[in-house]
């Protein structure tokens, strides 16, 4: 799916939420997650050695100057007179994107962040303790409820934005090595970078029989452990007992 489209519908769901509940948002979320990284990295790459993160590519949102790019921000947090559109900054953040358009950057080499969940729930809590008071603990929960708004909005438009002929490139796919296989069960994984999984989105479901996720193993691709996770769910999948 084209994950642009995806994560601008769930920011524009996750805005709209936090307006409705009187939340002030001055600074863009995602520009707090590329700050958080920037600070700790080692706490959203948690695998990952001494010597990669110090050779990291991240830059929190500056001007032009160098200048904290906090200032000169309209009410949503962009700077006045910005073209660039919120997914430009969350592609960027959730390491999606090497886009050097400015606003935050983290590279899609092997210190990009990798426990996005964590990342996006933290900066949120950071929105909810700095700009609106909330208690720490209060904070948490709100934090962690609207990223599950967040997520599902997410997941609901992949429908909507779907590569073109993928599901009759799976279906084609399933059959056609099924056929060639004599007729027996064929096993077809994914593996993804942060917390997607297509196996809840329902018109994909039926083509995956397990997903790996970069979440779970602690790195991202193209680190051959994630790959070498995959090759173990599949060897361990009931198909091939």
């Amino acid at each position: 799916w084209r994950t642009g489209e995806t994560i601008s519908h769930a920011n524009n769901v996750l805005s709209k939420y936090l307006q409705d509940n009187g939340v002030t948002v001055p600074v863009r979320t995602e520009v707090i997650m590329g700050q958080l990284f920037q600070r700790d990295p080692k706490r959203y790459c948690p695998l990952l050695e001494g010597n990669e993160l110090d050779g990291r590519s991240v830059k929190a949102d500056t001007n032009d100057d160098g200048r904290n790019g906090d200032d000169n921000r309209d009410g949503n947090g962009n700077r006045n007179g910005d073209s660039r559109s919120p997914t430009d900054f969350d592609k960027a953040a959730g390491g999606e994107s090497n886009s050097s358009k400015g606003g935050v950057h983290i590279s899609t080499g092997p210190s990009k962040p990798v426990l996005l969940t964590k990342l996006r729930i933290d900066a949120l809590r950071d929105i909810f303790v700095r700009y609106n008071s909330y208690p720490p603990n209060d904070a948490q929960v709100a934090a962690e409820e609207a990223f599950d708004i967040w997520t599902r909005a997410r997941h609901d438009s992949i429908p909507d934005h779907l590569a073109r002929d993928v599901v009759q490139c799976l279906d084609m796919l399933r059959s056609t090595i099924q056929s060639k296989n004599g007729g027996h069960g064929v096993v077809m994984g994914a593996i993804t970078d942060g917390n997607s999984n297509p196996r809840t989105v329902p018109m994909l479901e039926p083509y995956f029989d397990f997903v790996v996720n970069s979440e779970e193993v602690g790195v991202a691709k193209p680190d051959s452990r994630v790959y070498l996770a995959a090759a173990e769910r599949l060897l361990d999948h009931p198909h091939l007992e």
